[in-house]
């Protein structure tokens, strides 16, 4: 009997659930991970309607968002005033949460808060995610129900707004910028929600006249960085090719940051040779490799590094553990020498405080380096860096990082104690033991 009602896992195979939280007796039973009760956002794109084409924008798609028919959020004719509550998590977004995804350390001239605020006066949706993120945040800060249940509840008003706003034709930075953020809190806080709103983002973008015309302002440039950024990083968990086509981006975009850009350019670009190799279609790629490899080295830091350089410095040498586990036809290195990348990225790493800003960017490197760390000293550096991420930040998703990381070692140390080698992928490894992409926003 297929459930309704009952966790997305029992849903999606079609057997009835018996709701227990926060995983189902079914899931615990079988060993599957229990995909929750929350809401589903699905993206399509349709032909456009005969609705007016704003000024200036050129006529490409349509976009439709939709929950399932398991709920299906009343349409709202108009804003609502803040509410008393409401102000509570919007003082905690500007004061602190906002300081804990950015890796800028402006303080007041945080890109977030200087490009989202103004929205959020006159922006119901980007409004509702945003405090659907505080209270989400606030759970684990201060763990209450109610503050879980207040985060569910402006999720849902965050999905109604915005599907008035895509059909009314409403301020396009306005739906862009609640896209990334609905994107974002979903790598924050949710265990695979199935859905990547960059799809919608995409189309959004498309339809406003694409890259060049989005360029034109800096909350524009400002929201292509965020959705460029989510997409360097969902190409290296999914394994395939970014698929947003955007180039030459800034993280944030923040002017300072351009050399980092450089770098995860040059990872999307390994995400597509290794998306290639997946599909048989790398054999003819050995210039390109060569190219990406001679751009790694050449942007190598030294001398005195402050934190910014030794940034730079963290995801090159990750870079480099990167390509060459995603590579074929270039001649490999030992293990040695990816032991050494390791080892000196982990050493970077531990220079930077936690309380860094910076740190917001350093999920991927550490689990990059981190699943190569094969001594007790390095892994704890990994295991302890994690849990004081987590003491700070109060972000779920680090703890499953961890998770990820020592299910990773286990397979590893198991494989070379069989066969001496070490060619365990760890992306795939993750995939095929929790059935989840790795959490590496």
């Amino acid at each position: 009997m297929r459930s309704r009602t009952g966790c997305w896992t029992c849903r999606e195979d079609g057997y009835k659930c018996d709701e227990q939280k926060p995983s189902c007796g079914r899931c615990v039973r079988l060993k599957k991970v229990c995909k929750g009760y929350g809401i589903r956002l699905r993206w399509r794109e349709t032909s456009l309607s005969n609705r007016p084409m704003p000024t200036g924008q050129h006529q490409s798609t349509t976009i439709d968002i939709r929950t399932g028919v398991e709920h299906q959020p009343h349409p709202m004719t108009r804003l609502p005033s803040v509410r008393l509550g409401d102000e509570k998590l919007l003082h905690h977004w500007q004061s602190n949460f906002v300081h804990l995804i950015s890796i800028s350390a402006a303080g007041s001239r945080n890109p977030f808060l200087v490009h989202l605020t103004p929205l959020l006066t006159h922006s119901a949706s980007l409004r509702s995610v945003i405090t659907s993120m505080a209270a989400n945040h606030l759970a684990q800060v201060q763990p209450e129900s109610s503050m879980a249940i207040l985060a569910i509840q402006h999720r849902i008003r965050a999905v109604a707004y915005l599907r008035r706003d895509m059909v009314a034709t409403a301020d396009p930075e306005t739906s862009l910028a609640t896209i990334v953020m609905l994107q974002l809190a979903d790598r924050l806080f949710m265990e695979d929600s199935g859905v990547n709103h960059l799809q919608g983002a995409n189309a959004l973008i498309s339809y406003r006249g694409g890259q060049e015309a989005w360029s034109s302002s800096s909350a524009g440039r400002f929201l292509l960085g965020l959705c460029w950024y989510h997409d360097v990083l969902l190409s290296v968990s999914k394994s395939k090719a970014p698929f947003l086509g955007l180039k030459n981006m800034l993280v944030e975009g923040l002017s300072d940051s351009s050399r980092l850009s450089i770098v995860l350019s040059l990872v999307g670009e390994i995400s597509g040779l290794r998306s290639e190799k997946a599909s048989d279609q790398g054999s003819n790629n050995k210039a390109k490799e060569q190219r990406i490899l001679s751009e790694l080295v050449s942007l190598e830091e030294t001398g005195h590094l402050d934190d910014n350089a030794r940034n730079v410095e963290i995801h090159r040498l990750s870079g480099l553990i990167y390509f060459y586990r995603s590579t074929t036809t270039q001649a490999k290195p030992s293990d040695s020498y990816l032991a050494l990348y390791s080892r000196l990225c982990l050493q970077h790493l531990a220079k930077i405080p936690c309380s860094s800003p910076i740190t917001s960017s350093h999920i991927w490197p550490l689990w990059t380096a981190g699943c190569e760390a094969t001594d007790k000293v390095l892994r704890d550096l990994v295991l302890q860096r994690l849990d004081d991420m987590f003491q700070l930040r109060r972000l779920t998703f680090l703890q499953r990082i961890k998770q990820d990381i020592l299910g990773v070692w286990d397979m590893k140390d198991s494989r070379r104690g069989r066969s001496g080698r070490d060619d365990i992928d760890c992306v795939t490894a993750v995939l095929s033991v929790y059935n989840r992409d790795v959490d590496i926003v």
